[in-house]
């Protein structure tokens, strides 16, 4: 009787400890579905908004170690300079920035302007090619 009673409270007692500290946090992703991969070629740059309401600027390009011969980037349009909004060029496989020229190079690394200066890059997000379908992998907290 005694070994039950002390089984009952030691497990109440470790609900009770689990209860009152706190969660660890862990890393939560989604995956967002921004859509059909085929339906990108080399050198187009498409804006998606996030579920945060974050834009993110994603880049098509060529690949030989994939099967579809793509290779796909994704960025933030946000400048970690001064938070303007960027936009791709093709041409020049570069990120341009209005606000103070700001550029960044294809792998998102400031190479002029203040975000050079600084030594700032984009926010890069992982995106993920599963079949045909191009996801984002966000953290949701």
């Amino acid at each position: 009787m005694l070994g039950s009673l002390a089984a009952t409270f030691g497990t109440l007692a470790g609900f009770a400890v689990a209860f009152l500290l706190p969660a660890r946090r862990r890393s939560r992703t989604q995956r967002v579905f921004l859509g059909f991969a085929s339906a990108f070629a080399p050198g187009l740059s498409r804006v998606f908004e996030m579920p945060s309401g974050d834009h993110l600027v994603v880049t098509c390009g060529h690949s030989e170690e994939t099967p579809s011969g793509l290779a796909f980037r994704g960025y933030s349009d946000r400048c970690p300079h001064l938070g303007c909004r960027v936009h791709y060029d093709d041409g020049a496989d570069q990120y341009i920035c209005p606000c103070h020229a700001g550029v960044f190079s294809a792998d998102g690394e400031g190479i002029s302007g203040p975000p050079a200066q600084a030594g700032q890059r984009l926010q890069a997000y992982r995106l993920e090619v599963d079949g045909n379908s191009l996801y984002a992998v966000v953290n949701t907290g």
